[in-house]
């Protein structure tokens, strides 16, 4: 029962998200690391089993951390998750345990936001590594060039009741919010999870729209291709048909309450732990 529940403790590893989508949720990142912590316990049950009985097969998860270039892949990752999760506090974006989502309109507090950002931007850590790494070196240079469009000063609207402050967006939240309704609605009324119907049938002003009309965009999405038409001529239709099956046969693995299992924080550990305290009780 502990090796069911540790393994599939790496299974669920999506169950540490919290909605938003990368970069800010990193299943893939936390699988590894699931995998990782939970690797050396199961080592520990498969040894206390019945000898010459595999009953838990370990090569593969072994060789997968065996492989240099993931764990440095990984090593990459989690130093870049750091710094991104340094500036994501900074600047009040998402909160992990925001009841608002990717809806969260962030912190109000502008002075504060940019007190914190102007720590972030100019604490040793990110000055040496702008001049070590091209990555954060483009990172400062994009908070540099849109410094005072992040922290620009309310503007005042004079209005049939009054003035009006009105404080400038620091992101585009508005338009992702806004492609979310459009998809949400356009679900709820046609009861379809596709939409490309309902995106053509839009006028040319809709944002979502909009973007066909920027050449950069338009090349990336052709691929060298002359159309649109003819770049939708090379899916593949019959592993979409086979994509959607899957996708129907899919069934609930679980108890439901095990969810909440799942979300349990270093649970190999625990529950060794916990073995261990019931075995030494007399």
């Amino acid at each position: 029962m502990t090796a069911y529940l540790i393994i599939n403790w790496v299974l669920e590893a999506r169950s540490e998200s919290h909605g938003f989508g990368f970069p800010f949720d990193r299943p893939h990142l936390d699988f590894y690391l699931r995998l990782q912590e939970a690797y050396p316990k199961l080592q520990e049950l498969k040894q206390e089993m019945a000898s010459g009985v595999p009953l838990l097969p370990l090569i593969p998860i072994s060789k997968t951390l065996a492989d240099n270039a993931l764990s440095n892949t990984v090593l990459r990752m989690l130093d870049k998750v750091r710094i991104f999760d340094q500036l994501r506090e900074a600047m009040r974006i998402a909160q992990p345990h925001s009841q608002a989502g990717l809806n969260d309109e962030g912190d109000a507090e502008i002075t504060t936001i940019q007190a914190r950002v102007t720590g972030f931007r100019h604490c040793e850590e990110i000055k040496e590594l702008a001049v070590t790494t091209i990555a954060y070196r483009k990172m400062v240079t994009q908070i540099d060039k849109y410094w005072d469009k992040l922290f620009a000063d309310p503007i005042q609207i004079a209005t049939t009741t009054g003035a009006v402050s009105v404080q400038p967006q620091r992101t585009n939240n508005i338009l992702e919010q806004f492609f979310r309704f459009l998809k949400r609605n356009g679900r709820k009324r046609s009861g379809d999870h596709a939409l490309t119907k309902t995106l053509k049938a839009m006028l040319a002003q809709t944002p979502l729209i909009k973007n066909l009309e920027n050449p950069q965009y338009m090349e990336i999405v052709l691929n060298a291709k002359a159309s649109v038409a003819e770049r939708f001529a090379e899916i593949d239709i019959v592993q979409v048909r086979r994509a959607f099956a899957e996708a129907q046969n899919v069934t609930q693995k679980y108890p439901k309450r095990m969810a909440e299992v799942f979300k349990i924080p270093h649970l190999p550990r625990r529950l060794l732990e916990t073995s261990s305290k019931k075995a030494s009780t007399p």
